[in-house]
């Protein structure tokens, strides 16, 4: 199996350069959004008390904004050593892969 190279252009970020630190473009109430086009990295790392309602109202709202959206049916959802839950998601627009 073979995977084809993908080459996704970066949309347009509407939050501001300077919020960003290595990737993380949110972290409250025990949650972390990390989104690295370079490396292709996208996660959300969620500690065991972390908000529900941040993660409703802000961290899954950036990540659409970011043009990311979660894999279906949690395809991509790891535990971590820490007890924290990572939520792996990918880009929003079409791929092409070859197999």
């Amino acid at each position: 199996m073979r995977l084809a190279a993908i080459s996704i252009p970066r949309p347009r970020s509407p939050i501001g350069e300077v919020r960003r630190e290595a990737g993380i473009v949110h972290q409250e109430a025990g949650i972390t959004f990390f989104a690295d086009w370079e490396a292709f990295d996208f996660h959300i790392t969620a500690q065991p008390n972390y908000s529900t309602t941040v993660m409703e109202s802000i961290v899954l709202p950036l990540a659409k904004q970011e043009g990311l959206t979660l894999l279906p049916d949690d395809e991509l959802v790891e535990s971590m050593a820490d007890g924290s839950t990572r939520i792996y998601l990918v880009p929003a627009v079409g791929m092409e892969v070859e197999f």
